[in-house]
């Protein structure tokens, strides 16, 4: 008997430390509604032309989605501004004013400070899915190295257009501008990159 009273003081106190626990979610859902209501930034001329022009440069690893707002039209950076920012995009607004320069409507700066203009459907699933397909891309490696005869024989059973490059200095600054070229453009033309000497003195058809 003794033993079941046991089980059941510890039954009660499991449920009131979940209870409690529950309590204290409800009590900070308000607080990160807050925070990521925070995330939101109006942009003006002057604020959205330095960020698209100082991206390159910035090395603080943040990523933005920058969306332009119509007139009497919020509901959309509403609607997804949660979802981007459980992505790690801060989201910044601006409205339609006449810049001297163009911009999409909706703008990626990614976390290496490339600027992808987004011209799809003004819709937060087929944005969202636009930005996870992004993600997956920018996560692997855009170009292929070839590295001997397998590769050299991968790359010429390759018919469509591509592109190819000799870099034996991989911290060349020419070598960082074709990772970034790579990036935004492969896989469609695919991009392969040679290091080795000995391999370049090879053959390869083009």
């Amino acid at each position: 008997m003794e033993v079941y009273n046991f089980f059941f003081i510890i039954l009660a106190v499991c449920s009131f430390v979940r209870a409690d626990r529950i309590l204290d979610l409800i009590e900070i859902r308000p607080s990160l509604v807050a925070s990521d209501q925070s995330t939101i930034c109006q942009l003006n001329e002057n604020e959205l032309k330095s960020l698209l022009t100082s991206s390159e440069q910035s090395t603080n690893n943040q990523k933005y989605i920058l969306i332009k707002i119509h007139e009497n039209e919020d509901s959309f950076v509403n609607d997804i501004r949660s979802q981007l920012f459980a992505l790690g995009y801060k989201v910044c607004s601006f409205k339609l004013l006449p810049v001297s320069f163009n911009v999409a409507n909706i703008t990626i700066v990614n976390n290496d400070g490339h600027v992808i203009p987004y011209y799809g459907r003004r819709d937060p699933s087929t944005l969202v899915r636009f930005l996870a397909h992004l993600e997956q891309r920018i996560s692997k490696s855009p170009y292929h190295t070839i590295n001997g005869k397998l590769d050299k024989k991968a790359y010429e059973h390759v018919l469509e257009p591509k592109i190819i490059a000799y870099f034996p200095d991989i911290t060349a600054p020419a070598f960082a501008q074709f990772q970034q070229a790579a990036k935004l453009m492969a896989p469609n033309p695919p991009f392969f990159v040679v290091h080795d000497p000995q391999v370049n003195n090879c053959q390869i058809h083009l």
